[in-house]
């Protein structure tokens, strides 16, 4: 139920009186502070209590406050931590998102350049093989392709 001090306080506000929204600023920002301190840090608090009172005396002409004054800048508060907490939510998702997709690119692009450099290794290895004279090129393949043992060789 809103009170007869909040009613004026209201009129007061919307007509632009400075002194009745000073007495206001002073009168709620420890207790609002502190409530949204319970949701954000002390920074963070300080800068939404002064977000609310900006838009307050900003839209003071066109604001309906449905309601008493302490209850909207208690809702606008909430309203306003809890919309940084699902932009932080939503930022940690995104970045967590971002970390994967570069990791499973750093895997994927490691392993097809490793298959790069084994497949570069194994031509050059083959060619130097062709270039051996005959006798050591059959006893290098009969080692290492048709994994004889060098008693078998000799």
């Amino acid at each position: 139920m809103e009170t007869i001090d909040s009613h004026i306080q209201k009129e007061h506000i919307n007509s632009g009186d400075i002194a009745t929204f000073v007495e206001i600023y002073k009168q709620y920002v420890p207790e609002l502070l502190k409530y949204a301190s319970k949701f954000v840090g002390v920074s963070h608090a300080e800068d939404f209590v002064q977000d609310v009172f900006i838009y307050l005396w900003a839209h003071r002409k066109r604001l309906q406050i449905n309601g008493s004054l302490r209850g909207y800048l208690y809702e606008s508060i909430q309203n306003r931590c809890l919309n940084y907490l699902d932009q932080l939510k939503l930022k940690a998702s995104y970045e967590a998102k971002v970390i994967l997709e570069q990791q499973t690119s750093d895997i994927s692009a490691d392993s097809t350049e490793s298959q790069l450099i084994r497949d570069e290794t194994s031509e050059r290895l083959q060619r130097e093989i062709e270039n051996l004279p005959e006798k050591r090129r059959q006893i290098v393949k009969m080692l290492y392709y048709d994994y004889k043992k060098p008693k078998t060789i000799a």
